[in-house]
């Protein structure tokens, strides 16, 4: 029997046979020279790895395995295909055909205590005798010099796995050599490729139905070649709103990088129009909005403009959108942004804010509209909008002014902000700072200077609203005095109207204003008429020219104004006698308010002459007090009164004590026998009896206050001697008679008078 040889450089035993007795065998697997006994070892062989011996190299390891029964090789056309390898080309070597007769196993490592429990004890097979080894070793010479003809050849894929072999790679197929002679090498199970999907001819495509064109084209979108695609795209398109129900598929395919199938995808959704409501709408919109193509934001873009409603999942997507480099995607995604409402705020308001200086006019204008329907800015966004103020594009800054006016403001910075765009060269941002300083009278009266410079603005609405700010500037060196000369020139009405109202609350009233005050008395509102009419019953006889307005006022609706006006007409003195008419009608109506009638009552009483002949016919009418009181301080002014009017004012004594003082003093004047009769009537205790009635008493008082009167008149001069004679004989008696003190030293008083 041959010897074993070890292999110098895997370790694997051998049994050394060699073709050629002047060469020695190599081994099969390294075709490096075996080691035979009683040869020198090779030099310059790699050594041996104690590692592919085992771990502990204390443990004996057996020198050699059984070696199997001899299988006969396969025959080649059971052998599988050589497989296409990818490692790099080895240098042409020299192939020497050495035969190996039978493998001995070589010692494997050393396995861990885990690993050699679960080993299996393989069972020992005897070496086969010297006459099977002279047939075998004439078999394998053909055999083995095929087989190592297809290692050198295509590679070592029939060899045996060695484990001891540090470049062997980890392979758990079975070798042929464990194979019984039956069994073949099984082919590997690969997933065979679906083709991809074919289009439709074109001939004979227009006869076929449209659901048909739209399912097969669907089909190719989604496993066609790339060049199919585009004509299923294209073909969805021309069937237009029909293929409605592939917008899911174009949108979808949209993931393929190709520019063609992006372009012929973005035309075929613009063809093809809006998709049919439902739940994923929006969904597939948003994603359409995130491709390549052009055509195909677009599409969605003007899509999701157009939805009644967006939810806030879509604000992230669109706010992304609004960078997009065709204005017509970043309009219509401000526009979208709208349909979400104040929930968007958060995420949308900055972005939309920068959109509104877009270059382009048409994005510009859809961010401006978008910005209000995210509702009123919350506190947090105050610096943004602080900073936005001052940029030099105007668009920025007629958006940004109105949303912080709208903010509280924070004292000292608020006139920080605002004084400087009193300067500003837009009329609108002028009037946001004037309305945004405007409820604070500190603030504008630290701006004076820049407020008063505006009364002359070029802009009516900001004139106006200076004119308003005005009334808190009255400390401002100038003010008044600017004031007025805007009055005079200004003619927009409504300027002219917030001037004069400021210098009613202002100026004090003199006759340069009275041009202010009639306009007011015109235009002004009801406090500010009732406010210019005081003044100018300050002014006196002075206000003649205002008359006029003075005179429609009389029938005002507000009663103050009424009242206001009628005091101005007294203070007029007799210049208002034109207005008498109207004066004296106010007690023809039923509905007239009683300070309105007293006040009345005044301006009769101031006229003079004419005054009194209307105030002796109001002594026929039933009145109210008031007005009697009234009437009785306007008889009191005037020198001559009627005998009518001296007995209407000896009955008003007793029911009018405030007016008593009064009556007085008009009754002192110029007396009569009749009133000095009437007088000593109630110098009785008893009233007149009427009727079945039981007496009355007269009060005391008023007995005390006629007895007191008639001691005040000139009996001597106003009347005859006969009356006199009367009061003598009634004073006689009251001082004799009389249980009251006070009334008894009255009428000695009036004795000692006329004695």
């Amino acid at each position: 029997m041959n010897p074993q040889a070890p292999c110098p450089n895997c370790g694997q035993l051998w049994f050394a046979v060699s073709a050629d007795p002047s060469k020695p065998p190599k081994c099969p697997k390294c075709l490096v020279n075996l080691v035979l006994p009683g040869m020198p070892a090779p030099v310059a062989q790699p050594p041996v790895s104690v590692g592919d011996w085992g771990e502990d190299p204390s443990v004996p390891v057996p020198v050699a395995e059984a070696v199997p029964p001899y299988q006969p090789p396969l025959p080649p056309k059971q052998y599988p295909a050589p497989q296409p390898q990818h490692h790099p080309a080895s240098p042409p070597r020299e192939v020497e055909v050495e035969l190996e007769l039978v493998r001995v196993p070589t010692p494997q490592p050393r396995a861990k205590p885990q690993q050699r429990a679960k080993a299996t004890a393989r069972p020992l097979v005897q070496p086969a005798n010297k006459k099977g080894f002279v047939l075998l070793a004439g078999v394998l010479i053909v055999g083995g010099g095929l087989g190592l003809a297809a290692f050198f050849l295509l590679g070592d894929k029939s060899q045996p796995e060695r484990s001891g072999h540090h470049h062997a790679k980890k392979d758990d197929t079975p070798t042929p050599e464990h194979k019984q002679p039956d069994e073949t090498v099984p082919e590997p199970v690969r997933p065979k490729p679906t083709p991809p999907a074919e289009l439709l001819p074109e001939a004979g495509l227009a006869e076929r139905k449209a659901e048909d064109i739209s399912a097969n084209s669907v089909l190719v979108l989604k496993s066609g070649t790339v060049a199919n695609r585009i004509i299923a795209a294209q073909r969805l398109g021309n069937l237009k709103a029909e293929a409605s129900s592939a917008l899911p598929a174009l949108i979808a395919a949209l993931d393929n990088p190709d520019p063609q199938l992006q372009t012929a995808i973005g035309e075929a959704l613009v063809q093809i129009g809006a998709p049919k409501p439902g739940s994923g709408v929006e969904r597939m919109l948003l994603a359409a909005l995130r491709s390549k193509s052009p055509q195909a934001r677009t599409y969605a873009a003007a899509l999701l403009a157009a939805e009644p409603m967006l939810t806030v999942e879509s604000v992230k997507p669109l706010v992304a959108a609004l960078k997009d480099d065709l204005p017509e995607i970043r309009a219509n995604c401000a526009q979208a942004i709208g349909k979400v409402g104040p929930k968007a705020q958060a995420a949308a308001f900055e972005p939309l804010l920068d959109l509104v200086v877009d270059t382009d006019e048409t994005v510009s204008l859809a961010a401006a509209e978008a910005i209000p329907t995210l509702g009123p800015p919350n506190a947090t966004l105050r610096p943004a909008l602080v900073t936005r103020l001052k940029n030099n594009d105007v668009r920025m800054r007629l958006i940004v002014a109105p949303l912080l006016a709208a903010l509280p403001s924070k004292g000292d910075d608020t006139l920080r902000i605002w004084q400087p765009l009193l300067k500003d060269g837009e009329p609108k941002l002028r009037l946001v700072a004037l309305n945004a300083l405007s409820p604070s009278m500190e603030l504008i009266a630290e701006a004076g200077t820049d407020v008063m410079r505006l009364l002359s603005d070029t802009d009516p609405a900001v004139r106006k609203a200076a004119a308003h700010c005005a009334m808190h500037i009255g400390k401002t060196i100038g003010a008044p005095t600017a004031i007025a000369k805007a009055f005079e020139t200004e003619t927009d009405p409504a300027v002219k109207l917030e001037l004069a109202t400021s210098l009613v609350t202002l100026v004090k009233p003199d006759l340069t204003n009275l041009g202010a005050f009639r306009h007011i008395l015109k235009d002004g509102s009801p406090e500010l008429r009732e406010q210019a009419a005081q003044k100018l019953a300050t002014i006196g006889r002075d206000a003649q020219e205002t008359l006029p307005e003075l005179t429609v006022c009389i029938g005002d609706e507000s009663p103050g104004v009424r009242i206001a006006a009628l005091k101005a007409l007294a203070a007029l003195g007799t210049d208002c006698k034109p207005a008498l008419p109207m004066v004296a009608g106010l007690f023809d109506k039923e509905k007239t308010p009683v300070p309105v009638l007293a006040a009345a009552v005044e301006v009769l009483g101031a006229v003079g002459a004419d005054g009194l002949t209307h105030l002796e016919k109001l002594i026929k009418k039933t009145v109210p007090p008031e007005v009697k009181e009234q009437m009785c301080l306007a008889f009191s002014k005037n020198k001559f009164l009627s005998e009518p009017v001296q007995l209407w004012l000896v009955d008003q004594a007793e029911s009018l004590p405030k007016s008593r003082e009064v009556i007085a003093k008009a009754l002192a004047k110029k007396g009569s026998d009749a009133t000095v009769e009437s007088m000593l009537r109630y110098t009785h205790i008893y009233k007149p009896v009427k009727g079945a009635n039981p007496p009355e008493m007269y009060p005391v008082e008023i007995r005390q206050w006629m007895v007191s009167v008639l001691g005040k008149m000139d009996l001597k001069a106003d009347v005859s001697q006969e009356t006199r004679t009367k009061v003598i004989d009634r004073m006689k008696y009251l001082s004799k008679n009389d249980k009251t003190p006070e009334i008894v030293t009255e009428a000695n008083a009036v004795l000692k008078k006329l004695n």
